[in-house]
């Protein structure tokens, strides 16, 4: 449908379509000469003429006072590339309201190939690699440059969301996901960037990609807005609260994605012990050392934690080169040492404030992180960088020696291990002997084979599991002779390959006994629940795993906690998947709105820890 001319000209005014002027490439593939422009110095601007066309059946609309694009039955939008859109950095937002009903099917909501030489092209999907990719809202900035991100979050049906994406390429390249104002995704990669669109910008439809398929999104458009740099955070949050009429209002849409899993799953209480106690593991990990610096810095971290309905604490003590306690073993930071000289022991006198606050105290352990130039011995030429060598029997034996001398010692109630995996893969001499005898083959060709072949890859990671199994294994061992309650827990990506051809073969060592607990990590904003869910079925006890959650996002602004009530949902959502409960990083940047909060609502009443296969204490 051709536009009038009179209609065309308030169309930005009606629909708040707004893009900046670039000159369009004389021809698909050929890489744009156009002069870049400084970041931030041209805000969002008129364009004077817009070539928007609606085909297919697809119309304009006026729904709640919002003027909007309807795309239905198949129909489309077609914008032309002079859209102001270009490779180098940008920012892309609209506001949508979904009409599909089915989930299990990609729905684009914008495409449009780049004139990159490479045919790539840029989506911004509710899914798009069925069916695993049907339930994650992507953004794909270049397909060619395996520039993508994604979330694990479904846009709700019949109502607006506000979905923005930037993007800058460069050696410090990033691509970014934005819902309502909230960063949800980011991926961080070099990548190329020097090109400008190559036909049209399509709205509700895949016809920009090479993977064009048929495949549209029924759904109401509106908002549309293109910038040629990329915004910052506080930008689109600033932009999505002065749309919904304030922060206050704004904060009541951010995280809707959480709110439409609890109203569709069953949220169970916690479970109660005989005497009417509830029982459920609440934890938060500590990196920082501010409990270590003095007996007051402890009593008021102890103090917090225990306000906020803690039950856990798990405080690392092992940076991978210095103790936060007195050791024979390993030397404490300088800071610490004048400290200890006036207070006597931290850790020892943190135990003791705790458990008189009913708090557990697992120390934690950066087990295979290697500070610095700590210990060299345990390193060197070939070991992966800041890492130590799992591979030398001589560190292994220092580190089980380390980790159960704090057992010996303490009165801990755990130990939590975390960097429990190789962190790449050790080529020096020795690790290729050792890597051919166990395994009879080329270490230096397996590796470079390892992507192509499936034998080489499997060798290496079961290298591999053999040493970092060894380290787990004697841990679990001496550690409950010394003190057979204590509760062994490791830090892990489940389902990661990443994770598991560096030895991390957490499930295995659950369901062999050797470890209690399983922290799953997913730090964003958005969980990864399904996944969370499928791994916990893997496990033959499922209150061995733990999701372990953020409490903050490092945005450009610094680190900013989350709201208290994103942090409330996550909690019932932990407890959706029936798992022995709820940990977060980290103690530091817990807000005192997020300690009300979760003190007011989901650790209201008191509750002793759940762990699998504990006797109750």
């Amino acid at each position: 449908m051709t536009l009038c001319r009179n209609f065309r000209r308030l169309l930005p005014a009606l629909l708040g379509l707004i893009f900046i002027a670039l000159p369009v490439p004389g021809r698909c593939g050929a890489v744009s000469a156009t002069p870049a422009t400084e970041s931030g110095t041209h805000p969002r601007s008129l364009l004077d003429s817009l070539s928007l066309r609606l085909k297919g059946g697809a119309a304009f609309t006026t729904e709640e006072g919002v003027q909007a694009i309807r795309i239905s039955g198949g129909g489309w939008g077609e914008i032309d590339p002079s859209a102001g859109l270009r490779g180098r950095e940008g920012t892309l937002s609209l506001r949508v309201k979904p009409l599909w009903k089915r989930t299990e099917e990609s729905r684009p909501l914008l495409s449009m190939r780049w004139g990159d030489a490479k045919s790539g092209y840029m989506v911004i999907s509710q899914g798009w690699w069925e069916p695993t990719g049907a339930h994650r809202l992507y953004f794909i900035f270049n397909n060619e440059e395996f520039a993508h991100c994604s979330a694990s979050i479904e846009i709700a049906n019949g109502e607006w969301s506000e979905i923005t994406v930037t993007w800058r390429s460069g050696p410090a390249g990033f691509c970014r996901l934005y819902v309502n104002g909230d960063r949800v995704a980011e991926t961080r990669l070099s990548m190329a960037g020097n090109f400008l669109p190559c036909g049209p910008l399509f709205i509700g439809s895949d016809r920009g990609t090479s993977l064009a398929a048929g495949r549209r999104a029924d759904a109401l458009f509106a908002e549309l807005t293109a910038q040629d740099y990329a915004l910052s955070d506080g930008d689109i949050s600033n932009i999505f609260a002065k749309r919904e009429g304030g922060d206050a209002r704004a904060g009541e849409r951010k995280g809707s994605w959480n709110k439409q899993l609890l109203e569709r799953v069953p949220i169970p209480e916690p479970p109660l012990d005989s005497r009417g106690t509830l029982r459920e593991s609440r934890v938060i990990f500590d990196e920082d050392m501010e409990w270590a610096t003095s007996r007051a810095a402890t009593d008021r971290v102890i103090a917090t934690i225990k306000k906020a309905g803690f039950n856990v604490y798990i405080p690392c003590v092992w940076y991978g080169g210095n103790a936060l306690y007195p050791s024979a073993l390993a030397p404490m930071p300088s800071t610490l040492v004048s400290a200890k000289s006036r207070a006597g022991d931290p850790l020892d006198y943190l135990i003791e404030q705790a458990h008189l606050s009913g708090i557990e105290v697992h120390p934690w352990f950066e087990v295979m992180r290697r500070d610095g130039g700590a210990f060299p011995e345990f390193a060197g030429d070939g070991v992966p960088a800041g890492a130590y060598d799992v591979h030398n029997p001589r560190f292994r034996s220092f580190i089980v020696g380390l980790i159960t001398d704090v057992v010996r010692r303490y009165r801990v109630d755990g130990i939590n291990l975390d960097y429990i995996r190789s962190l790449g893969n050790c080529t020096s001499a020795s690790c290729r002997a050792d890597y051919r005898l166990f395994t009879g083959r080329e270490l230096l060709a397996d590796i470079d084979a390892s992507s192509s072949r499936k034998e080489a890859s499997i060798s290496i990671r079961k290298w591999n599991q053999r040493a970092v199994g060894e380290i787990v294994s004697a841990i679990a061992e001496k550690a409950r002779l010394l003190h057979p309650g204590v509760v062994i827990s490791v830090d892990s990506s489940l389902n990661s390959d990443y994770f598991l051809s560096q030895g991390n073969d957490a499930v295995v060592w659950a369901n062999k006994g050797l470890v209690d607990v399983i922290f799953h990590m997913d730090y964003g904003r958005c969980p990864d629940w399904k996944t969370a869910a499928n791994a916990r079925q893997q496990f033959n006890d499922g209150k061995k795993m733990v999701m372990l959650l953020a409490d903050y996002a490092i945005l450009d602004q610094g680190v900013v906690p989350y709201d208290g009530r994103l942090l409330a949902d996550f909690v019932r959502l932990a407890r959706a998947l029936k798992a022995g409960g709820i940990a977060f990083y980290h103690r530091p940047q817990l807000s005192e709105q997020q300690v009300a909060i979760l003190a007011g609502t989901v650790f209201k009443e008191t509750a002793r820890t759940l762990w699998p296969e504990m006797p109750e204490k």
